[in-house]
This record gives C-alpha cells, structure tokens and sequence, in this order.
C-alpha cells in the first residue's frame, strides 16, 4: 500500500493487526501525539463514515492466570465489542474461534 498508493484505496479501510506482548518490569506507554499542523492539513479531508466491524477472535495464549476464562473487548472510538465466554478453557489458554459483530456493547 505504501509502495503503490495508486492500489490503496483496494484495502477499503482493513486493519491487519498483530500483537505480542512480554513480561517486563518497567512497562513503557508509548503514545506519540500527531503534530498540530498535520492534523490542520488533513482535516479538509476528514469526512464521518459509517463502518461495520467484523472481529475474528481465535484464541488466546500464555493467559496471566491458570485455568480462568478471559473474554476478549475490542474498542474503535467509544465502541466496544466484547466476545462470549471461550468455547475451551485449560491450563493457560483459550480458544474461541468466534466472530463478533452486530451491535457494540454501547448500542444495547
């Protein structure tokens, strides 16, 4: 997409995400603010757009604690997915093999 933007708009907005995570103990926040003025600069190109969520949950791995049934919250904005409970729980995982959408959390 960054290499041929002529091709990005076939992307329509998907996000592919990965995420790790790694015991530390001092766990930084990175949070990087948007300079001012490139926000001025894209601002005549915002417009508010309707979108659908369609939020695959497979399964999650090296759970904190042994044997719990952890669900899983997804949050675009001020909405929220939540799953159901897991379909298997052991020893320090979960498998859900759900997909989640409709409505969020704060339309019910």
């Amino acid at each position: 997409m960054n290499q041929n933007p002529e091709i990005a708009s076939f992307w329509k907005g998907r996000i592919l995400m990965r995420t790790t995570c790694e015991e530390t103990e001092k766990p930084l926040l990175k949070i990087k603010d948007i300079p001012a003025d490139e926000v001025d600069a894209a601002k005549p190109n915002l417009e508010n757009r309707k979108f659908a969520a369609k939020i695959y949950i497979n399964q999650l791995i090296c759970i904190p604690k042994e044997g719990e049934k952890y669900r899983v919250s997804v949050r675009i904005t001020d909405r929220e997915w939540i799953s159901s409970e897991p379909k298997t729980h052991k020893s320090r995982y979960n498998r859900f093999n759900e997909i989640v959408t409709g409505k969020t959390q704060a339309e019910e």
